[in-house]
């Protein structure tokens, strides 16, 4: 997990990129989230994250198990799913292929988002590529900040356990 502080305008952002491990236990990465949520106090998160979690609500055809945990906290947090229905999908194998991939914002980064797609360039995974743009027009598109690029923070077991 990566979590970016950056500033856009007067505004700060968080933008965090997080895996969900299928053989994890989903409630452990959905603590990683409300310790990101608790740590941003008030300003926006854009969370992007691959959640092995399917669920008809971000256009998955289908919702299972970890699909419904994910759901049912993003809503109790008042997260919202930015992804955009699209006959790509954001995962693909010989296997089988699924809506797997979630770019999430919560209230204050609502409006950030703009052009979510599922790029057509291919990528050296099973994942498509998911473009979308920060800002609008009475934004700032670049961010500013350190010559790193902002704050970054690693959340270890004893952040989530002050949840």
């Amino acid at each position: 997990m990566v979590v970016l502080e950056t500033k856009f305008g007067n505004a700060t952002l968080l933008i965090a990129s997080m895996y969900f491990h299928i053989n994890r236990p989903i409630d452990y990465d959905l603590q990683k989230m409300q310790a990101i949520i608790m740590h941003a106090n008030g300003v926006g998160i854009v969370f992007a994250v691959d959640s092995n979690a399917r669920s008809t609500s971000w256009h998955a055809g289908l919702t299972n198990k970890r699909g419904k945990a994910v759901k049912e906290f993003l809503i109790s947090r008042e997260l919202y799913i930015a992804n955009e229905e699209s006959c790509r999908t954001t995962f693909w194998t010989r296997r089988g292929y699924c809506n797997i991939d979630l770019t999430i914002q919560n209230n204050q980064a609502i409006g950030l988002i703009s052009g979510w797609a599922i790029h057509e360039q291919e990528s050296c995974s099973d994942h498509n590529i998911i473009k979308y743009g920060l800002g609008n027009a009475n934004t700032i598109t670049q961010p500013t900040g350190n010559k790193k690029g902002g704050v970054r923070y690693r959340l270890e077991q004893r952040d989530i356990a002050k949840i």
